[in-house]
Parts: C-alpha cells; structure tokens; sequence
C-alpha cells in the first residue's frame, strides 16, 4: 500500500478557513484526531484512501495535491532504488 506524508499546515488552513479545527475535520473525515496529530507531527504517513477522505472533508479535490505527493514519492522511490542498487553492487563485491 502506497503512504504520503500530509502537508497539515496546508490541511490546518483550509480547515481553519472553513471555520473547523482538527476535531471537526477528524468527525467529517472519519479520520482520528489522533492520525491527524500523528500526520501533523511527521510521526505517521496516510494512506492514499485517508487522503482523500480528508480531501472530501475539506471540500477540495486531491488533484492539486498529487502533483506534489507524486514528486515526493517519486524522489523516494528513486532514493529507494538507488540504495537497493548500492546495496545489490555492495553484494557483489
């Protein structure tokens, strides 16, 4: 299953320009408070399917934000495969 880190400053604005706080987005969402605190502290990563169920909650679509989430995952699927080339060469030697 494919994970994304959450951009909450980003989420936190427009919750809060929508007049909630992380608690109301955690009951409109069907996400828990404590996953939201866990994605604002770095501390956890969401699935594709908690993105999008806090994207609904918000009122806004993910699309804006795949362009950036498919520009971080794909740099750590490159330094991913870099280290499992590193890795395999060291196997060789």
């Amino acid at each position: 299953m494919k994970t994304f880190n959450v951009d909450m400053r980003k989420v936190k604005e427009t919750a809060y320009k929508k007049y909630m706080n992380l608690q109301d987005l955690a009951i409109k969402s069907h996400v828990s408070a404590a996953s939201l605190f866990a994605y604002q502290a770095k501390r956890r990563k969401a699935s594709e399917r908690t993105v999008y169920k806090i994207a609904a909650a918000l009122d806004v679509s993910p699309a804006g934000h795949y362009r950036k989430i498919t520009s971080t995952l794909s740099v750590l699927i490159s330094r991913e495969r870099k280290d499992e080339h590193v890795t395999s060469q060291n196997n060789l030697r």
